[in-house]
């Protein structure tokens, strides 16, 4: 069988993914890029060529594999170029780890140009569903919206994974829908899966395109129309030109809230076809991403499902969305928000400080908001030994998280060069281990600050495992960030940090949420990133008191404890009761 003739479109690290996995299906002629510096060489053994040199080829088909995908479509629709695919996989930074792909096609830009106002969204808006409120033999059922849901890893699926175990045990019945094998997310971590009941239905929905380029004109109508419902007549008509304009820019706007309103105008399209409506007592969503609370949005509005939207995060307040509030991007996204904020029967947050912003800045009722902190496990500690007795060759901080430029440990480098400098610190007995996932420009910039190299690093590992080497530290770091903004962030993992008993030294605002819970708790210090002779002071008051081993900080058990997650989630049946009884 002759094998079709392929260019890759893009000589680096992805085109290199693509070429491994498609070598043995198509005859890879060429590489292509628009760095000219590439051209003439090899890439994988092959030739690259110029853009202009694809005129020449016949009967090739075009594989784009590059983060500017989009750009790179229409450079090549420009001149006259058809036969164009965009490749997506599930690692694009591991050939290792791939193990499912797409190859999706490229639409031209006439697909922008019929947006139909009138376009009839699909069935789930036209059938009557005859809901069963009434029958109380049975366990309830929530409807659990969640694309950040194992096997994707990272702390954003803790959450969700921890609601839908203790629910199930609970006598709750948790339907989980989210994603496939394709996501946004590249860590996978299969081990988190074994926490919860196979009796949990988990319906995982493909998400198999990210950018408006792999669109028809059908789903471009979709999306665009579960947009409007969300926005005034003359945001909508303003935006709706703006897509018509047909610049790159501009037709990423119909990515909004984010790349997954793809996937969720795929579920709203096949969720009735997956999960009997009738049955389901409530909707629960949980972002980010954003686009869940569109799926949630719909189900209350057209099948008057209770909905609780649960989030994380702030949205258009996010201090690391940092949306520019004169745009086009923001005003879309403040009024989905609006309308989310309005329909749901309950909000959630995780920190008192984001409930008082919702309540305040959408002009809520106060008990209409709640908070549910992120907490920790009791079950994922029952095989970490954590014997304070023991001490380790060195001094050792760890930072077990993701790291990424507004998460910088650059202060504490800095601050420990400097103690080692004045003979202060031994650096032979100190280290530092960062355990997870890692900007590249952010370990570069660690490293280049590393004079005394004493910062290893380990790449995202299963859940329990980094919990185990966490639970080996003398000093805990957690990085929140150093914009006043961050008062009111917790990251998940501080919960974590703090059932592991070790001293925990935080670096954010003065005043936030997690130096109120240090002191609760009795756990640690928080120090702003700017103070430098402040960290400086602490970090050598650790050092010593493991030189001398002595305990700073004793925690609180008592109060530790209401953090644990099947309290949490008894905290949630509560939420879900309280809209079902009208207690």
């Amino acid at each position: 069988m002759v094998k079709e003739k392929v260019v890759i479109f893009g000589a680096s690290k992805l085109g290199e993914i693509a070429y491994g996995l498609l070598k043995d299906k198509y005859d890879i002629r060429f590489f292509c890029d628009n760095d000219n510096n590439k051209w003439n060489n090899k890439f994988c053994g092959i030739n690259i060529i110029s853009p202009e040199e694809l005129l020449k080829l016949k009967n090739y088909k075009i594989i784009i594999t590059s983060m500017y995908s989009m750009e790179i479509a229409y450079q090549l629709f420009d001149i006259g170029l058809k036969n164009i695919k965009v490749f997506h996989c599930n690692n694009m930074e591991n050939i290792n780890k791939v193990n499912f792909y797409v190859l999706n096609d490229v639409f031209g830009k006439d697909e922008f140009n019929y947006i139909d106002n009138g376009f009839v969204l699909n069935k789930i808006f036209e059938e009557d569903i005859i809901r069963d409120k009434d029958n109380k033999s049975r366990k309830k059922n929530v409807l659990m919206i969640c694309y950040s849901f194992p096997p994707i890893g990272r702390s954003g699926v803790q959450r969700s994974l921890k609601f839908a175990k203790y629910l199930y045990e609970l006598g709750w019945n948790p339907i989980v829908v989210t994603t496939g094998k394709m996501s946004l997310s590249y860590d996978k971590d299969y081990s988190l899966l074994k926490e919860i009941s196979k009796d949990i239905k988990i319906i995982r929905i493909e998400h198999d395109k990210f950018s408006p380029e792999e669109l028809h004109t059908s789903e471009i109508n979709e999306i665009v129309q579960l947009q409007r419902g969300l926005l005034n007549e003359e945001l909508y008509f303003e935006y709706v030109k703006k897509l018509k304009d047909n610049s790159n820019s501009e037709r990423k706007l119909l990515i909004n809230p984010d790349e997954v309103i793809i996937w969720a105008s795929k579920v709203l399209r096949e969720i009735c076809d997956l999960v009997n409506m009738e049955n389901v007592d409530l909707v629960y969503t949980t972002s980010s991403p954003y686009s869940d609370h569109i799926v949630g949005y719909y189900l209350k509005k057209h099948l008057g499902i209770p909905w609780v939207a649960d989030f994380r995060d702030e949205w258009t307040n996010d201090i690391e969305l940092n949306l520019d509030k004169d745009s086009l991007n923001y005003k879309l996204q403040r009024s989905m928000e609006e309308n989310i904020v309005q329909l749901a029967n309950k909000i959630l947050t995780v920190t008192p400080l984001h409930t008082a912003n919702y309540i305040n800045t959408f002009n809520l009722p106060s008990n209409k908001v709640c908070t549910i902190t992120n907490g920790y496990d009791e079950v994922d500690f029952i095989n970490i030994k954590m014997d304070n007795k023991i001490k380790n060759n060195k001094f050792t901080i760890i930072y077990n998280g993701t790291l990424y430029y507004k998460r910088n440990p650059s202060s504490i480098i800095e601050t420990i060069n400097n103690l080692i400098d004045k003979n202060l610190i031994d650096m032979n007995k100190i280290e530092i281990k960062f355990i997870g996932y890692c900007e590249e420009l952010i370990k570069k910039s660690i490293e280049d600050r590393d004079k005394y190299n004493i910062c290893k690093f380990t790449e995202y590992i299963e859940h329990k495992e980094s919990l185990n080497i966490a639970s080996r530290a003398d000093l805990l770091l957690l990085l929140i960030g150093d914009n006043i903004r961050y008062r009111a962030v917790y990251t998940g993992k501080v919960f974590e940090y703090l059932r592991i008993n070790k001293p925990i030294i935080a670096i954010s605002p003065k005043e936030s949420v997690v130096e109120n819970l240090l002191k609760e708790t009795n756990s640690g210090v928080n120090i702003e990133f700017n103070n430098m002779d402040g960290i400086s002071k602490h970090i050598l008051s650790f050092y010593n008191a493991w030189l001398d081993n002595k305990i700073l900080f004793k925690p609180k058990i008592k109060f530790i404890k209401q953090y644990e997650r099947k309290n949490l989630t008894k905290k949630l049946i509560g939420v879900f009761n309280s809209i079902l009884y009208k207690i």
